[in-house]
């Protein structure tokens, strides 16, 4: 049996208030989370609240214990949308660049990703409203897991 975890939100330029639902806990290392209280703290809208509505569910870890499976930032993993497979890169609202395959950790795919596990099936709402269903199949690279291999 496959694991789900739901996130539903609204579009960062929306007027109404975002809503991060996951069924399940999430893994974030302290790092990650250091980072992204940053980009809260810029003033972006609504980042603050989706940061904190993830933090009520995560379990946060040293990067170091982090597990090799689980979706960090700029990890590369492997997808399938609507049975198209894709590798993105998850990262910082300032590196995003969807023609690169660089998926923003703010808009509701990268949302649905970090944290999410190999073998995980997430789902999110887009901007317009319609549910999309994502596998995640592999995670082809992760950071804390390269630093732990060098070192």
């Amino acid at each position: 049996m496959q694991a789900r975890r739901h996130i539903a939100t609204m579009s960062l330029e929306s007027s109404m208030e975002p809503t991060l639902f996951i069924d399940r806990p999430i893994v974030l290392t302290t790092e990650d989370v250091n980072k992204l209280e940053g980009i809260a703290d810029r003033g972006i809208p609504h980042a603050g609240e989706l940061l904190d509505a993830m933090l009520q569910r995560a379990h946060i870890v040293d990067s170091k214990a982090i597990p090799p499976d689980v979706v960090t930032m700029l990890s590369r993993v492997l997808c399938t949308v609507q049975g198209i497979q894709r590798e993105w890169m998850l990262v910082y609202p300032e590196s995003a660049n969807l023609e690169l395959n660089r998926l923003s950790v703010l808009c509701p795919a990268g949302q649905a990703l970090l944290g999410a596990r190999a073998g995980e099936t997430v789902s999110f709402v887009l901007p317009d409203g319609r549910t999309q269903v994502m596998e995640v199949l592999a995670v082809v690279y992760q950071p804390e897991a390269h630093a732990a291999a060098v070192h």
